[in-house]
């Protein structure tokens, strides 16, 4: 009977180790499951962030580019507008000195 009781306690044993081995191995498959789940998650998470700050900068280069350009066309105007100024005022003394010598001839 000591024989008998020791197999049976030597088989539930085996049994028990087996269960706790299968337990482990499914246990391990789960947390490797989860951490490849979170890998993807961690990297759509990385890439959506990434895509963003691509959209972005690309807001912000297209912003600057519309700023330059409406710089260059109001330093553009500005020269226009002095070159304008420049113009008139030698108008306006031509038209003085013509008006002078006119009245210079009617003495």
């Amino acid at each position: 009977e000591y024989g008998e009781t020791r197999i049976q306690l030597t088989d539930e044993l085996n049994r028990n180790k087996a269960d706790s081995l299968n337990k482990i191995t499914n246990l391990q498959q789960q947390i490797q499951q989860i951490n490849d789940t979170k890998q993807k998650e961690l990297e759509q998470q990385r890439q959506n962030l990434n895509n963003e700050h691509e959209r972005r900068r690309k807001e912000l280069r297209d912003q600057i580019h519309k700023l330059e350009e409406n710089e260059r066309k109001r330093v553009a105007e500005l020269e226009d507008a002095k070159n304008e100024i420049s113009n008139l005022k030698q108008n306006l003394d031509a038209n003085e000195k013509h008006h002078e010598q006119q009245l210079e001839q009617l003495k």
